[in-house]
C-alpha cells in the first residue's frame, strides 16, 4: 500500500464519470484498457459497456477493476438488494412500536374522549338571540311599585293555576311580541 500511495498515475490515467450524480448510475465513454473504481470488490456494482456486462476483479489489492476489451458507452450502477429495503422498513416499524410503547397513548382513552364528545354535543341550540323571549305559562309579573298582574297565555283562556289578584285588570299576552335582545326586557 505504501508503494501504491507513491505511484504516479496521472499521466497514464484519465478520469471517467466526471460530473456524474452522487446517487444514481454514471454514464461515460471508455476506451480499451482498465477502469478502476475506488471501492472494494462488491458484486452489487455492475459495469456495462454497450450493453455487455464486464466482470469485476481486484485492482491494486483493495479496489475494483474492470478490464475493457472494446471502447464504447459505459454505465456504472449499484444495485441495492430488496432485503436491504425490507430491513429498513422493519427497523422503522420497530422504532414506531417502541415510541408507541413508551408513550402514554391508549386506545381506550380515545374511545372515552369520543364518547364524551358525542354525549355533550347539543341537539338543539340552548339559546337563540334572534328568537323573541317568551314567558312561561301562567306567571305573575311584578314591577317596582305596581300591583301583581296576572299574565295568561292566549292558548289557554283561563289557566287553573293563575292566581286570583283582586283589582287586577285581565291582561292577555300580545299575539306577536316584539323580539328582545338577550337579557333586556
Amino acid at each position: 500500500l505504501d508503494s501504491l500511495a507513491r505511484l504516479e498515475l496521472s499521466a497514464a490515467a484519465t478520469p471517467v464519470a466526471v460530473g456524474a450524480p452522487d446517487n444514481g448510475p454514471a454514464a461515460f465513454q471508455v476506451t480499451p484498457g482498465a477502469v478502476t473504481f475506488a471501492t472494494g470488490v462488491d458484486r452489487r456494482w455492475s459495469l456495462k459497456v454497450d450493453g455487455q456486462t464486464i466482470e469485476p476483479r481486484p485492482a491494486f489489492g483493495t479496489t475494483t477493476g474492470y478490464d475493457i476489451a472494446t471502447g464504447g458507452r459505459a454505465r456504472l450502477a449499484y444495485h441495492t438488494s430488496v432485503s436491504r429495503a425490507a430491513a429498513l422498513i422493519g427497523q422503522l416499524v420497530l422504532w414506531l412500536l417502541l415510541l408507541l410503547g413508551v408513550s402514554r397513548f391508549d386506545t381506550s382513552t380515545l374511545a372515552r374522549r369520543r364518547r364524551r364528545t358525542l354525549d355533550t354535543e347539543p341537539h338543539a341550540p340552548l339559546m337563540s338571540i334572534d328568537s323573541p323571549m317568551t314567558v312561561a305559562e301562567p306567571a305573575v309579573m311584578l314591577s317596582m311599585g305596581d300591583d301583581a298582574i296576572a299574565w295568561q297565555s292566549t292558548d289557554t283562556p283561563d289557566a287553573p293555576d293563575a292566581p286570583d289578584v283582586p283589582d287586577a285588570p285581565d291582561v292577555s299576552r300580545p299575539a306577536d311580541p316584539e323580539p328582545h335582545e338577550a337579557g333586556v326586557e
